[in-house]
């Protein structure tokens, strides 16, 4: 059921939604009571009271479901309707009540719990979370209770970062920030608002780069005189697959059918949550099969340090081939935009090349999903070959340019 409909809330249609999926929730409102909903995440139900009081919206947090009954909810949401329209202040009166024995959270404490019982076992992005965190929060302001933080301050920290570190770094920091205060409302009954949701994000220029056919025999060069046999496999299957960084570090041998040349992303390791098949042409079945015997019955496809565990950070080694390249502004997700945009180049459909790079899909692609890989197949085999033939013709430019020179 899509967030924002209307429903009669009972015990028989709240327990008819379904769960959403990962960190997604959904707002479901009820047909009878102004402002009476639900809100329904992968591990809560709870209801709210939504309201204009004292010249500005207000959430009231009423109560989780089942431990309260949809129609003692209702009946809450009907008496505190009946006090806003006589002019009363609910929020004022609710931090009064718990003063003085109330101490509003601070924001370090808010960060640890939502770390430790939201992030962690449910985001796989929780380490980004923490670092976002740590690096561009205010020192001061993780002692500081939520209550003091105000709208002005998060936008100086906001739009500071926007000019030093860029407006992506910058909405990344509002975003973790907007849902700790989240937080501080549904688990720690902060009721002092939110100040980050009046803190408009920037806007943000989607990243169109991705190689030339100028620019590729150049990359497949560094690729080759790479010192690290590892990053240079690393590279090769990137380009050969597109698949996403951390997919491609936690690759595992007893994931990639070497026969039926398929290798199968597991859930775990996918960013929407489900498994994704991608097809393996020839030469990505031979880099693995290179690696499978050099892999001494290790697990992993790329090794860490000492052959523990997988290959956690290449940022360096990949900066070095970039650079052997000749390229300044080439990052490693800009390999995954290559792949994708050589088979636009070669007559893929968006269908196509949205399914071999493992996108969620719509409705109306769900049902292709179940077909098979052939046709996805024929779609990067036709891409991959292109980027392997316009290497093969630079060089064999090069080498007859040699075989002249050496003539005269």
């Amino acid at each position: 059921m899509p967030s924002g409909d209307k429903l009669k809330l009972t015990k028989r249609s709240i327990d008819a939604i379904p769960s959403p999926t990962g960190a997604e929730r959904i707002v479901i409102h009820d047909t009878d009571v102004k402002g009476f909903s639900i809100r329904i995440s992968r591990g809560a139900r709870t209801f709210y009271l939504y309201r204009w009081a004292s010249g500005r919206p207000q959430r009231f947090r009423l109560g989780t479901y089942p431990e309260l009954a949809p129609e003692a909810a209702r009946r809450l949401a009907e008496k505190m309707n009946g006090e806003v329209a006589q002019g009363a202040d609910i929020a004022a009166e609710r931090r009064k009540s718990r003063q003085p024995n109330r101490t509003d959270p601070t924001l370090g404490e808010v960060f640890d719990h939502t770390l430790e019982n939201h992030w962690k076992p449910r985001a796989r992005t929780w380490k980004e979370q923490q670092r976002i965190f740590d690096t561009y929060t205010p020192a001061a302001w993780k002692n500081r209770p939520v209550s003091t933080l105000s709208k002005l301050e998060v936008l100086e920290v906001h739009t500071r970062l926007g000019k030093k570190n860029g407006s992506f770094t910058a909405n990344r920091w509002r975003g973790v920030l907007h849902r700790l205060f989240e937080v501080a409302s549904d688990d720690f009954d902060f009721v002092g608002g939110n100040p980050v949701r009046r803190v408009k994000a920037f806007q943000e220029e989607e990243r169109e780069r991705f190689l030339s056919p100028e620019e590729l025999p150049r990359l497949f060069d560094a690729i080759d005189a790479a010192e690290d046999v590892r990053i240079a496999d690393y590279l090769r299957l990137a380009l050969l697959t597109g698949a996403r960084k951390t997919a491609l570090l936690r690759m595992r041998f007893a994931d990639a059918d070497l026969t039926r040349a398929v290798w199968t992303i597991p859930p775990t390791d996918s960013k929407n949550g489900k498994p994704i098949h991608v097809p393996l042409v020839a030469e990505a079945v031979e880099v693995l099969r290179s690696r499978l015997f050099a892999a001494g019955g290790r697990e992993y496809v790329f090794p860490g340090r000492h052959g523990i565990g997988h290959l956690t950070d290449p940022t360096k080694p990949l900066g070095k081939v970039f650079k052997a390249a000749g390229f300044t502004d080439v990052r490693l997700h800009d390999l995954r935009r290559t792949f994708g945009s050589w088979q636009a180049a070669n007559g893929s459909s968006e269908l196509l090349i949205g399914k071999s790079l493992g996108h969620r899909h719509s409705r109306s692609t769900q049902v292709y999903a179940r077909l098979t890989l052939d046709p996805v197949r024929e779609s990067v085999e036709r891409a991959t070959s292109a980027m392997t033939e316009v290497v093969k013709a630079d060089r064999r430019r090069r080498e007859e340019a040699k075989k002249r020179s050496g003539e005269r």
